[in-house]
């Protein structure tokens, strides 16, 4: 299979009820994908109209999905019990329990592998982690492994829907700069997977709310590989990037779920596992507010740039 099927396969299963429009783009646009060998840094952009990427930055989201659960497991008691409790909590709240701090210790780990891999020039050079399945395993049989390989595939999939519409721009033309661009193409990858899940959900019997928090929390997390794959001192805008943060703020401000939804939860604990792998200083603060909670801290990690 070509990657160009590959990659519609993939955007088709993220939001099958996109199905008419994905297909619109295809004929329209005719979108070309291309695997290019492994080379150093991060590859996923559009280079003379396709959209290039290699096999290493794959890997490199495969594991932010795998530390990101590693963060959920060590934090989300912490501030599941600073809701319930109104128990201050900070990025010093480690937690007691020793499977949550061999969690949090293997989120760090795996945080590690992220930024060496983007360093090398061919994943083979890569020891791959044991606690880790590899990508060409398929999708893990425990519920754990199954739920991670879901979110990975659709924060691929918004990367992807990203990519395609910078595609589109330089096709159609645009009189954006290039910060609005990137803002327009996150809005665009936002809106095909969130917009039309209450179809979904009428087709495929999902509890809507269900399928919302889980497409959120993969967009979240396509949200923090920029983080994760980027030095801090980089966090900020530059020549052809608005801040990171930024970008977040459009995500949170968009969702339209509840304040203490599933989504904040996992989206507090990477946050707070970003803040701790880094060193920044998150306040003692209640999370009675969970998405209040979320958003100070993304606060904090903008104003450590």
């Amino acid at each position: 299979m070509s990657e160009n099927e590959v990659i519609k396969s993939l955007l088709l299963a993220a939001a099958p009820e996109k199905y008419d429009e994905i297909m619109i783009l295809w004929t329209q646009y005719e979108p070309n994908f291309s695997l290019r060998e492994d080379c150093r840094d991060f590859s996923l952009s559009v280079i003379f109209g396709s959209v290039v990427f290699d096999h290493k930055s794959m890997c490199q989201m495969w594991l932010l999905g795998f530390a990101a659960q590693k963060a959920f497991h060590a934090y989300s008691p912490l501030i599941t019990l600073s809701n319930l409790q109104n128990l201050p909590i900070s990025t010093d709240s480690l937690p007691d329990d020793a499977t949550q701090k061999k969690q949090l210790k293997q989120f760090s780990s795996l945080m590690d592998d992220i930024i060496k891999i983007k360093s090398m020039s061919d994943i083979s050079e890569f020891v791959w982690p044991a606690n880790v399945p590899h990508p060409e395993q398929g999708k893990p049989k425990d519920v754990d492994g199954a739920m991670i390989f879901d979110l990975n595939c659709i924060s691929g999939a918004y990367c992807f829907l990203h990519e395609l519409q910078h595609i589109r721009f330089g096709v159609d033309g645009t009189g954006l700069d290039v910060y609005q661009e990137e803002h327009a193409c996150d809005k665009f990858a936002r809106s095909m997977l969130l917009d039309d899940i209450e179809k979904y959900s009428e087709s495929s019997g999902y509890d809507k709310g269900i399928v919302t928090s889980k497409r959120a929390m993969s967009i979240g997390l396509a949200s923090f590989l920029l983080l994760a794959i980027t030095s801090k001192e980089r966090w900020g805008q530059t020549d052809t990037h608005p801040k990171i943060c930024d970008r977040i703020y459009n995500l949170t401000n968009e969702l339209d779920l509840r304040d203490n939804d599933y989504f904040w939860l996992y989206f507090g604990s990477l946050a707070l596992g970003i803040a701790y792998y880094h060193s920044i200083t998150i306040n003692p603060m209640v999370a009675s507010n969970i998405k209040e909670f979320c958003i100070n801290i993304i606060e904090d990690l903008d104003a450590s740039t």
